[in-house]
This record gives C-alpha cells, sequence and structure tokens, in this order.
C-alpha cells in the first residue's frame, strides 16, 4: 500500500507545525539570552545595580528623553498598564534606561521620568555601562550625526522587558500592544 500524496496545506501544515516545535523548545534558550546583571546610575547619582530590585519585578524599557515620539508613547503605555494593573503594580518597579547619556543626566531623568508614573526610575551611566546593558537585553541603538545646530536623535529598539524577581527575563512586549493586553499579560505572569 503507498502512502497517500502529500498537499501543498498537508506540507504546509507539516512546517508549520515543526517551526512552532522548534520556536517552543528554543525559548529556554533565548529568555536566558536576554538580560542580566547591570549597574548604572539613578537619582543623585546613586550607583544601582538591579539586584537592588531582587524580590521585584522590573518593567524596562531603554529610549531617551529628548525622544519625540516612540518614547513618551510607550512610557505612557506602560504607564496606562501600570494603572491598570491596580494594586499589583506595587510589585514591579519601572525603569528606563536611557540611550543618551551625554544629555541624559540623573536630575533630567527624573524630572522626566516624574512625567509620566511616581514610581518610575530613570537610570543613566557611561556610553560603555549603556553599551553593555543594551547588549545584554539585544537592544538596538545608534545615535544619529548632529544637524548643523548640533541636535541629534537616537534611533533604537522600542520593546519593553519584563524581568521576574530573581532578575531572569521573562517576556517582552512590543511598542503598539495595548496597555489593557499588556496589564493582562503582566498579571498572567504575576499568578504564576
Amino acid at each position: 500500500m503507498s502512502a497517500p500524496e502529500e498537499t501543498p496545506m498537508s506540507i504546509f501544515l507539516r512546517l508549520a507545525l515543526l517551526v512552532l516545535c522548534l520556536l517552543h523548545s528554543a525559548s529556554p534558550v533565548l529568555a536566558d539570552a536576554i538580560g542580566g546583571p547591570f549597574t548604572l546610575v539613578g537619582e543623585g547619582r546613586e550607583s544601582i545595580s538591579d539586584s537592588r530590585f531582587r524580590g521585584q519585578w522590573m518593567l524596562i524599557y531603554f529610549g531617551y528623553t529628548s525622544c519625540p515620539d516612540a518614547c513618551p508613547t510607550d512610557l505612557q503605555r506602560m504607564t496606562e498598564a501600570l494603572d491598570a494593573l491596580g494594586p499589583l503594580a506595587e510589585r514591579i518597579q519601572p525603569l528606563l534606561i536611557t540611550l543618551d547619556p551625554a544629555r541624559d543626566t540623573p536630575s533630567v531623568l527624573t524630572d522626566y521620568v516624574r512625567m509620566f508614573h511616581p514610581r518610575l526610575r530613570g537610570l543613566t551611566g557611561s556610553v560603555e555601562q549603556i553599551d553593555e546593558v543594551a547588549r545584554r537585553y539585544r537592544v538596538r541603538w545608534v545615535r544619529n550625526p548632529p544637524d548643523a545646530q548640533g541636535a541629534y536623535s537616537v534611533d533604537h529598539t522600542t520593546t519593553l522587558y519584563l524581568v521576574g524577581p530573581n532578575g531572569a527575563f521573562v517576556e517582552w512586549y512590543k511598542s503598539g500592544v495595548a496597555p489593557a493586553a499588556m496589564a493582562e499579560a503582566i498579571r498572567r505572569r504575576l499568578a504564576r
């Protein structure tokens, strides 16, 4: 008895299942490859490491205070998601890690983050420190050449990273995700 002939649809379904299995089995490896320890500078030029937040969840965004569009929009989404979580949000430390350490001093960051959420903290550091933490979180960023007036922008990845109480990366939320959807995903993670 010969095997039934495969249709294009059956081939597609078999390949789709194989890809899903590979992605599922690779996810712990990918998660282990994102994130890691960091030491940066916070309000009052205080040295702050990720270990300070052990026992808390972290919601991390990489951006900069002069960003004209993506950063304020994503930070507003973060704020709305935290507000939607209600008392559960107390278990989460929201962080903005600057990608523009030349302009984003601790005091500039402190003033900026207060416009979004009362518990949002801004972190900066040397270019080398920022490069290292961005590399660990797989954030792509580039400072564009300045214009004739010296103004410049920074192109960067626009993703929010959820990090567990043990300091391990859990999942990310792409720019554009609705605050309610982000809050629900975070609520599920906190319930586990």
